[in-house]
């Protein structure tokens, strides 16, 4: 079996630019269906605070809930699944604007 060698001198590891935009904070997550035990992450990218995530999964979403936890995660299957028995909506909503003073 071939082994490769790095030639001396050279710099191994990703370089401080890359590190820089691979910071950021992964947390796993379960799907709150019903008897469904699949799981993924979401990756809040950047140092703190956070503005936003995305989930490490094709298919996934939060949707807000009445009791805690205020969000829950679901796979695509219970997200549609709650989506066909009308307890979440999958229509886009739109942003409300603050009011403007003066």
């Amino acid at each position: 079996m071939a082994k490769r060698w790095g030639k001396a001198g050279e710099e191994s590891g990703p370089s401080d630019e890359l590190l820089e935009e691979m910071l950021g904070t992964m947390l796993p997550i379960a799907c709150a269906g019903p008897k469904c035990e699949k799981r993924a992450h979401i990756m809040f990218p950047g140092d703190s605070p956070y503005e936003g995530g995305f989930f490490l999964g094709k298919g996934w979403t939060s949707v807000a809930a009445e009791n805690p936890p205020a969000v829950s995660f679901l796979c695509p299957e219970c997200f549609q699944r709650e989506v066909d028995q009308d307890h979440v909506s999958a229509k886009p909503r739109t942003a409300v604007e603050p009011p403007v003073s003066g």
